[in-house]
């Protein structure tokens, strides 16, 4: 997983940590950034997991799906708070008691423009920022502001090789979620999770084929020796014995060379020959 210091985040699908490909780190704005490449399958839903190994300060995380801000969340430290050190984004929040899951989908390509296509520069990719924060006010009411994704049309000229985007799934339930209301005091940590279908992450280099599997051939038929003992001519009462004739391989020698006399000391001779 994407770790920076203390820092760690991951995706999961069905509960399984995604395979992360070229892991790249450099610094923007003053902020660490780790870049890596995952695989995608559309209907697939995902969760983003943040942890904090330490928790000695109050952060944040900042939520950006294919370039639309997402709901993010606080996370206190271990003196005032006994709470997992793992915090899970598993959608958009619909209500109080309610969220839409988040779900790899295909993108859907259009000939004419219009105000509810997707910029394609952003598809693709899930941005998760870390912040230090000031926490001004905890455990108020529910007051965030529910948003949803614009749906996954793109023009055809502006792909650029984007296959999938994420939308929200069915509306579920969950346990009473309060707000935190934080002030930002320094950006910390920046990871970016590229997404693509699997083989197009292959067809792209970025994740290795899979080796061809040899075959073994199967022997030709006259390339086995047939060693059987001879048998009684047991179906006649002829009383003859029947040989079956061996088959050569046509790779063996049939004849066998003379060995030459091995000479040892003394004039001792050890006779090889036939």
């Amino acid at each position: 997983m994407p770790t920076v210091d203390n820092f760690s985040v991951w995706i999961e699908v069905e509960g399984k940590q995604l395979p992360e490909y070229q892991v790249q780190s450099s610094v923007n704005e003053d902020q660490s950034v780790r870049t890596c490449w995952i695989p995608s399958e559309a209907g697939k839903e995902f969760r983003i997991v943040y942890r904090d190994s330490l928790r000695e300060i109050d952060t944040c995380t900042r939520i950006l799906v294919d370039g639309v801000p997402c709901s993010g969340l606080v996370q206190r430290p271990i003196a005032f708070s006994t709470a997992p050190d793992t915090i899970v984004h598993d959608g958009q929040s619909a209500s109080a008691t309610t969220y839409k899951p988040y779900v790899f989908s295909n993108c859907q390509l259009t000939e004419h423009a219009s105000t509810t296509d997707r910029a394609a520069a952003s598809l693709g990719e899930i941005v998760v920022g870390v912040e230090h924060v000031l926490v001004t006010a905890d455990n108020q009411p529910w007051a965030s502001k529910v948003s949803d994704l614009p749906p996954l049309r793109i023009h055809e000229r502006a792909k650029k090789g984007i296959v999938h985007g994420t939308q929200l799934g069915k509306e579920v339930p969950r346990s009473v979620r309060t707000t935190t209301y934080t002030t930002t005091i320094r950006k910390l940590v920046s990871f970016h999770f590229k997404y693509r279908p699997l083989e197009v992450l292959k067809a792209d280099g970025i994740v290795p084929r899979d080796k061809p599997t040899s075959v073994k051939r199967p022997a030709d038929p006259e390339d086995i020796i047939d060693l059987t003992l001879e048998d009684d001519c047991s179906h006649c009462q002829c009383g003859a014995r029947k040989r079956k004739k061996a088959k050569v391989s046509k790779s063996v020698k049939t004849d066998v060379k003379r060995e030459r006399p091995v000479m040892f000391g003394d004039g001792e001779v050890l006779d090889l020959t036939i």
